[in-house]
């Protein structure tokens, strides 16, 4: 069981580190992208697919609520740093759930 534990935050982890350096990106970029898909998955395969974590980390959004035609690329930048704000909080509790600050 602790090893299990152990694996489960190396791997938050490994997702948290990532968040700052997709900021720089868009919520269009592969680097993205890839690393929602392998979050998710990772996500369903510690907590379970139906669990609370993972509806609630796929339900963050990461472009604004409404799109129109007065929605300007500050606003798109905004929404998408807010999502990966939301992502990052919710790993780091998750985390701290399992006994381990980031920082450590």
């Amino acid at each position: 069981m602790e090893r299990k534990r152990e694996r489960a935050i190396r791997e938050l982890f490994e997702c948290y580190k990532h968040v700052e350096a997709l900021k720089e990106k868009s919520s269009y970029s592969p680097e993205f992208l890839r690393w929602r898909q392998e979050t998710e998955a990772m996500i369903e395969r510690l907590f379970g697919k139906e669990s609370d974590e993972a509806q609630n980390f796929t339900a963050i959004y990461y472009n604004p609520f409404f799109l129109s035609c007065r929605t300007s690329d500050a606003d798109l930048e905004d929404a998408y740093r807010e999502g990966l704000e939301q992502a990052r909080k919710m790993v780091v509790s998750w985390m701290e759930a399992l006994g381990r600050e980031p920082g450590e």
